[in-house]
């Protein structure tokens, strides 16, 4: 079992460090990845998917995703890739 603990900074004891969600975020599906763990699809939050740093990772790592952003923010798209929007819907597996 993996799992990291977030603490506040107002909450850190002497040499504690303070990492972001996203930062443990990146740690822990990087170290998934190099145990072994097969991803099928990662879903995350806006929290994690607005951090460049963790669509980074899952980018680098060639992890398919699912992020959301909150509905006042803007993506930039590669040339000739198109936006849509579509209606909410459950996601079924």
């Amino acid at each position: 079992m993996l799992f990291k603990i977030f603490k506040p900074k107002g909450c850190l004891k002497l040499g504690d460090i303070y990492k972001t969600k996203p930062q443990l975020a990146r740690e822990i599906i990087s170290e998934l990845k190099a145990w072994g763990f097969q991803f099928k699809l990662v879903l995350a939050d806006s929290l994690y998917g607005e951090s460049s740093s963790v669509i980074d990772t899952l980018e680098a790592l060639s992890l398919d995703f699912i992020v959301a952003i909150r509905s006042n923010h803007s993506v930039l798209v590669a040339p000739g890739e198109r936006v849509r929007y579509n209606r909410w819907k459950a996601y079924q597996q």
